[in-house]
C-alpha cells in the first residue's frame, strides 16, 4: 500500500505568498492590522498561563505553534528581530508568558507561519476584494450630467433664458464643482460666446439672473450657493 504524506498544516511568509500568488508586502501588511495571524513555534518549555485577571497564573508546559500580535509583527517587520516573552493564547483574554527563568524567544520574519485555517480565511477575502476591484474598474464609468440651464425653476416661478445666457450659467456651475467657483467676468462672457461688454448686458431682460449669479463687487462671478443646493429643482 503507497504511503502518502500528511496534508501541510504551516506555510513560512514567502512560501504562502508564493502559493497564493500575491507580493508578500500584501501579507505583511495584512499581519500588521491583524487581518490575517501569524503563528512562531514555541519549543517546549514551561510557561505561564494566564486565563483572566481574577485567577492567579498556572505554570504549564507548552510546545507547538503560537500566535504573535499584529504590534510584534510590526515591530517584527521593522527590526528583523525581536524578541519575545509574553503571547496570546488561543482564546480572547487568554496569554503565554514565560517564566523569570527562561530566556527570551527570538523570532525573525523567516520564523513566521501561517496556519491552514488562517491562511483560508484570508485567501477568502482577499479574492472577493481582487473581483470587486475588478469589477469597479470594469464598471461603466458614472457620467455626471450637467444641467442645461435653458429652464431653471425658482421658488414656484419657471425661467427660460437663451443659449448664450444659458452657457454663462453652466460655466459657473461647472465651476463650483470643480471647486473654484470664481470666474473673471469678461473671460466668462468670452468662454460663452457672447459679445456683449458685462453680465448685466448679458441678461438685461432676465434680472432674475441676479438670484443665480452673485458678484463680489470686482469683476468676478459665481453661482448662487442657495441654488446650487437647489440644483434638483433645475430642470434640464
Amino acid at each position: 500500500m503507497p504511503h502518502t504524506l500528511p496534508l501541510r498544516t504551516d506555510w513560512p511568509l514567502a512560501e504562502t505568498a508564493f502559493q497564493l500568488g500575491v507580493d508578500e508586502a500584501e501579507l505583511r501588511h495584512a499581519l500588521g492590522r491583524g487581518s490575517l495571524k501569524a503563528h512562531v513555534w514555541v519549543p517546549l518549555m514551561s510557561v505561564f498561563q494566564i486565563r483572566s485577571a481574577i485567577e492567579p497564573p498556572q505554570l504549564c508546559h507548552w510546545e507547538g505553534y503560537t500566535p504573535i500580535s499584529r504590534h510584534y509583527c510590526q515591530r517584527l517587520f521593522r527590526q528583523g528581530k525581536i524578541r519575545l516573552r509574553d503571547f496570546p493564547g488561543e482564546l480572547a483574554g487568554q496569554r503565554l508568558v514565560l517564566p523569570y527563568s527562561a530566556e527570551d524567544l527570538v523570532v525573525t520574519v523567516t520564523d513566521l507561519v501561517i496556519l491552514a485555517a488562517d491562511r483560508s480565511e484570508w485567501e477568502k477575502r482577499w479574492t472577493a476584494y481582487k473581483q470587486r476591484m475588478v469589477q469597479k474598474s470594469t464598471a461603466s464609468p458614472k457620467i455626471e450630467t450637467i444641467p442645461s440651464f435653458r429652464r431653471v425653476r425658482i421658488g414656484n416661478e419657471e425661467h427660460h433664458f437663451g443659449s448664450v445666457q444659458a452657457a454663462a450659467l453652466r460655466l459657473l456651475f461647472q465651476a463650483a464643482k470643480n471647486g473654484e467657483p470664481w470666474l473673471n467676468g469678461k473671460k466668462l462672457l468670452h468662454d460663452a460666446g457672447s459679445q456683449s461688454y458685462t453680465l448685466s448686458n448679458l441678461f438685461k431682460r432676465k434680472p432674475v439672473w441676479r438670484k443665480l449669479i452673485h458678484s463680489d463687487g470686482r469683476g468676478y462671478y459665481r453661482m448662487q450657493e442657495r441654488i446650487l443646493r437647489s440644483l434638483t429643482q433645475t430642470s434640464a
